[in-house]
């Protein structure tokens, strides 16, 4: 089904990917547009750097509006006018002359900026000094741009705002998550066992809701695959378990299989048959040849084993799961106890390693009762005359004579639980 589905995955990927891509380019395209408009917006067309002369007067053009005559150029009020000056002096002033009012008078040399503050329309400039005309120029200036106010929220609606997306957030995750429990038990019911490969489409589900580009619309999507997830896990299975179990020399070993009905669940359909509408499970016939089975009891769970004397009883064709059973070993397990005999050597074991635990602790007790209370006893002028072989096999003697007579730590005899004896079929029996 991984290997059937992985074609369509990737394609949706493809597409994707192809749309982001163009979204991407549109987007670059237009910004650069913008950015292109707005430079050209921002940077007014000027005359610049030209060197110009009259007599012993010389100008330097920095900046200075073309003539809408000569350029249909458009200015924004102020318009700049800057330049540079030589030789100019008090007697020899250079004249800025704008609509013919009274002049701007430069009277020494240096650099000079002047911003022209003109109304709508069309206006006349001109740079002289009394040796004759420089530059001149007629232009027009447009109305200044009308920018949009910038709109303000209230602080009150931002709170409304947010608390209604709130509260729409914990609506879609609440709806998805109850849509996710019942989708997620829906699979399980029409799967009847749990299969790792069902994940997949919950699992897509999460990705596609945590994705960065989807996440703002479609959040819910991830809650909703992760409770599908989580109750397609924890729901109880709808098959019945059953189990076989059959000997070599040196172990026994087993299996356990599902069953619906009276079928065997042998997996899932290919992916091409599924979406053909013939079902999500594949079953085969269930048959058991000479059906000898034990029960036991494990957990508070009630188990079925068919017994058999070796794995080549068991046989899986292309429409049936088959089981050979040996109904004289079904019998001879239930008769030597086989189950109640190893449970209660493991509970007589249990309750020993119990005993000896305790039994250990009581005399390290004692032995340190009986070693403090040798040197509490014992006078000094005799400790001083001992040495210390002396004194370890004084201690020894005492702890040993102690620890005799303890009593020997006797294991209660455990109650085994009780096993529940197999019921032994005998016939054949066909599912």
């Amino acid at each position: 089904m991984v290997a059937s589905s992985r074609p369509m995955i990737m394609a949706l990927v493809a597409l994707l990917a192809l749309g982001l891509t163009a979204t991407l380019v549109a987007t670059s395209a237009t910004q650069e547009s913008a950015q292109g408009q707005a430079q050209a917006q921002s940077e007014p067309v000027v005359i610049r750097g030209q060197l110009l002369r009259q007599g012993p007067i010389a100008i330097y053009i920095h900046s200075f509006p073309y003539s809408y005559e000569a350029a249909q150029i458009e200015y924004y009020s102020p318009v700049v006018v800057s330049l540079s000056v030589w030789g100019a002096s008090p007697k020899d002033p250079v004249l800025v002359y704008v609509d013919g009012r009274e002049p701007v008078r430069i009277e020494e040399p240096g650099f000079w900026q002047l911003q022209l503050e003109l109304a709508e329309g069309y206006h006349y400039v001109a740079i002289t000094c009394r040796y004759g005309i420089f530059l001149t120029s007629t232009f027009y200036v447009k109305p200044p741009e009308v920018r949009p106010a910038e709109e303000t929220v209230p602080w009150q609606e931002v709170q409304a705002m947010l608390e209604a997306l709130r509260r729409e957030v914990w609506r879609n995750c609440l709806i998805a998550a109850c849509v996710g429990v019942a989708l997620g038990y829906g699979v399980k019911r029409a799967s009847k066992i749990e299969f790792y490969q069902l994940y997949l489409p919950f699992a897509a589900l999460l990705i596609a809701g945590l994705t960065p580009y989807t996440f703002p619309n479609l959040y819910w999507l991830s809650v909703l695959g992760l409770t599908a997830m989580l109750s397609y896990h924890f729901v109880r299975d709808f098959a019945e378990w059953r189990g076989y179990m059959y000997f070599t020399p040196s172990r026994a070993a087993g299996d356990v299989f599902p069953l619906s009905g009276e079928q065997y669940i042998a997996g899932l359909r290919p992916l091409k048959e599924i979406l053909l509408g013939k079902g999500l499970l594949l079953y085969k016939r269930f048959i058991v040849h000479d059906a000898a089975t034990i029960e036991f009891e494990f957990a508070g769970e009630v188990y079925t084993l068919y017994v058999l004397k070796s794995p080549n009883d068991v046989q899986e064709t292309e429409d049936a799961f088959i089981l050979r059973c040996s109904k004289y070993l079904a019998k001879a397990l239930i008769r030597a106890d086989v189950l109640k005999v190893v449970d209660k050597e493991l509970s007589e074991l249990k309750v020993e390693v119990m005993a000896y635990r305790e039994m250990i602790k009581t005399a390290a007790f004692r032995a340190m009762a009986v070693i403090d209370e040798f040197f509490a006893t014992t006078p000094i002028d005799r400790l001083t005359f001992l040495n210390v072989d002396e004194i370890k096999q004084e201690l020894k003697q005492r702890v040993m004579h102690e620890l005799g007579q303890l009593p020997q730590a006797q294991a209660a005899t455990p109650v085994a639980p009780q096993a529940q004896g197999g019921e032994i079929r005998h016939g054949e029996e066909s599912h």
